[in-house]
């Protein structure tokens, strides 16, 4: 809040000059001043029902296979695309020599 946004509001509100009052929806929320309440540190989840700590913040996705493929069938093809493009060169220089 304040014209260069230096103002913090009092604790439970938020907003447009602070206007809004936050309703947490239970203890595992804290008040923020911009968007209102967030959760707590080491809580997360859609209802900040889930602890956190100890835990990894993101969940790994297990299932890399598709993205792995990709890499590898672009890796392929790239090597296959400069081996024709070498053996097209030396063609074209041997034949070139040749007249």
């Amino acid at each position: 809040m304040g014209p260069r946004c230096t103002q913090v509001c009092l604790e439970g509100y938020y907003g447009d000059h602070c206007m809004k009052q936050c309703q947490c929806k239970n203890e595992n929320y804290i008040c923020n001043s911009i968007s209102g309440y967030i959760c707590k540190y080491g809580y997360g989840g859609e209802n900040c029902e889930i602890h956190l700590m100890g835990q990894s913040v993101q969940k790994k996705d297990d299932d890399n296979s598709s993205t792995s493929a990709g890499v590898n069938g672009g890796v392929t093809l790239a090597v296959v695309l400069l081996i024709v493009l070498i053996l097209v060169t030396l063609y074209y220089r041997r034949r070139l020599k040749s007249e």
